[in-house]
């Protein structure tokens, strides 16, 4: 309430005083094992450094966007938000989990997903609205709703308690394959699966890879193949679905190395494979 009502009196005497007014979260949002809300960090060369932070009680998970073998894959929609132009989601890299029957991408315990919203107009509130689908489980697997929303103000002050556990998930997103010390080498086709074949640094940690796709498919998991450990090369296979299309497809792949994760996209076609980076 508080920042709602220095919002209101910073609307009401804009032309007095430029003072700042708080920077905002929404409440939280309840489900069975988990709930969720939206944090803002403050404004930041004209864009909302935000996030949707997840809490999850013990021994419960929700997944990442491929949720991999079992799952629910979450669903964001920022439709009802005011003053938006656009949301741009930042998804740290997941953990494998297997649960004794199917391996998932999965999230424990806390997590934040950033965001960058570009307004519509700057000079103007921000309302954003979040209505989420996603899945949370322990022992069962609940299909779960949350509904968060909060209003920013332009001359809001930063955050820095939320800012800086915005940032500290930031830390964990895959950077770009230039920003990278490791990346994805190559890929080929052969008989329905891509080999992929990745150079790492020695030691820092395990090393991984996931995939997502621009279309409405479900990706397998990836399965590594083998290590040379004195060329420090690394190979994968990504099995494609059968309703794989004919035409370019984007394919994401996150390769992970430790701590440290790069991103990198390729376009698949039955005829061609196209580096997007």
């Amino acid at each position: 309430m508080k920042a709602l009502s220095l919002l209101a009196l910073a609307l009401g005497v804009s032309t007095l005083v430029s003072a700042p007014v708080e920077a905002a979260q929404s409440n939280w949002s309840d489900t069975m094992g988990a709930r969720m809300r939206v944090i803002a960090g403050g404004m930041e060369t004209g864009n909302l450094v935000a996030g949707i932070e997840i809490e999850l009680e013990k021994n419960w998970k929700t997944y990442w966007r491929n949720p991999g073998g079992a799952g629910i894959p979450p669903q964001l929609d920022f439709s009802r938000s005011t003053n938006v132009k656009s949301v741009d989601v930042r998804w740290p890299a997941p953990k494998r989990y297997f649960d004794g029957y199917a391996t998932s991408l999965v999230y424990n315990d806390h997590i934040v997903l950033p965001l960058r919203i570009t307004p519509e107009d700057p000079s103007k509130a921000i309302k954003l609205t979040l209505d989420m689908r996603y899945g949370v489980c322990s022992e069962i697997c609940v299909p779960a709703v949350g509904n968060a929303a909060m209003l920013v103000h332009p001359l809001a002050a930063d955050d820095p308690a939320m800012a800086d556990r915005i940032g500290a998930f930031e830390q964990k997103v895959p950077v770009s394959d230039q920003a990278a010390s490791f990346r994805i080498e190559g890929i080929t086709r052969v008989d329905g699966k891509l080999k992929i074949k990745a150079r790492v640094p020695d030691g820092e940690g395990k090393t991984d890879l996931f995939s997502h796709s621009s279309a409405p498919l479900a990706l397998p998991l990836t399965k590594q193949l083998k290590t040379s450990d004195a060329e420090k090369v690394v190979q994968f296979e990504q099995r494609l679905p059968k309703d794989f299309p004919d035409e370019p497809v984007t394919l994401s792949f996150v390769l992970v190395k430790g701590s440290k994760a790069v991103e990198q996209s390729y376009s698949i076609s039955k005829d061609a494979i196209v580096d997007l980076n």
